[in-house]
């Protein structure tokens, strides 16, 4: 990673984003979360987004630093404050409850593409969504568990690189605290924007064409 992050095409003046702020990026309203400069993503149809509702792990982004961290690159704090009510812990494990690795993984994700979101690239993007780069192995470290005592968990996005296009990739690594202990890391993740063609969700759109008479 020797050359230069890319100057974002947009550039939000939040460095801080709380639970409305990413519940509107997570329900598909990106200008109520990002503010000016994104005034176009309110004519998306189907705007880049993380999961909403119970699909959504990150909470509060307390931090959004385009040329933070170690190397100046990027940096970003979001938080998930843990309740013992959460569906997860009903399921996995019987008498022994804890986050899944999986959805610490999916964390770490959701808080790369928030930054790949508040860094603009997903301004002239509708139609596209986010996804980990196809062949590209990267290291999940789990020392940690989730359980219904923890507090707060805590990603911290660390950015190597920010490769502008055609589709646009973040390189991070990503730390998991739980209660302050280091828990979980990913190593060198590669995640990307790019084009969700065909969108199968509009076949749900689908109506029959009815004549004025009632009859197809």
């Amino acid at each position: 990673f020797d050359h230069q992050v890319a100057t974002p095409p947009v550039a939000t003046e939040r460095r801080s984003f709380d639970a409305c702020h990413v519940t509107a990026f997570a329900e598909g309203r990106p200008f109520d979360c990002f503010g000016p400069g994104w005034e176009v993503t309110s004519t998306h149809v189907r705007t880049p987004r993380i999961s909403s509702g119970k699909g959504k792990f990150i909470d509060e982004v307390t931090s959004f630093e385009p040329n933070g961290g170690p190397w100046k690159r990027g940096y970003l704090r979001a938080s998930m404050t843990i309740d013992p009510t959460l569906w997860f812990f009903a399921a996995h494990f019987p008498n022994d409850p804890c986050m899944p690795g999986t959805l610490m993984a999916e964390g770490c994700t959701q808080a790369m593409a928030f930054f790949l979101a508040a860094s603009g690239y997903t301004v002239d993007r509708d139609g596209w969504r986010f996804e980990p780069a196809p062949d590209v192995t990267f290291d999940f470290d789990l020392r940690g568990q989730v359980v219904p005592t923890t507090s707060t968990v805590v990603y911290e996005v660390f950015v190597h690189d920010l490769v502008p296009g055609p589709l646009p990739t973040l390189i991070a690594d990503v730390l998991c605290t739980v209660d302050g202990i280091k828990a979980c890391h990913v190593g060198v993740v590669h995640l990307r924007l790019v084009p969700d063609w065909p969108l199968d969700q509009w076949k749900y759109l689908h109506v029959p064409m009815v004549q004025r008479d009632g009859h197809r």
